[in-house]
Formats: C-alpha cells, structure tokens, sequence
C-alpha cells in the first residue's frame, strides 16, 4: 500500500496532465510541460509515475 504523500502527489500529477489535456494533445504533452504546470522537478514526476500512459 502506498504512502498518503505518494497519493497526494500523484493525484497532484494526474490533475495537472488532465487539465494539461484541454490545451495540448497527448502526443504533444512532455514530462517537461506537466513539471512545469505542476511546480515539481523531473525526479518527483518520475518518482511518483510509473507509466504516464496506463495512470491516465
């Protein structure tokens, strides 16, 4: 079972990636892009995802 910060912070990422849908296609949306909106680094992006494409 995963620690209430990992959850937090993931639901943090995943909303970020989703409102970052409305603008941007898939295809076209980077790690980079979700760090940025999300204000964390690359390590806490991939520290808390394992795979961007089976989380959404």
């Amino acid at each position: 079972m995963a620690n209430k910060t990992y959850e937090l912070m993931h639901k943090h990422i995943m909303e970020t990636a989703a409102g970052l849908f409305s603008t941007i296609p898939f295809s076209k949306l980077t790690v980079k892009q979700i760090c940025e909106a999300a204000n964390i680094n690359r390590n806490t992006f991939y520290r808390n995802t394992k795979r961007l494409y089976i989380s959404i």
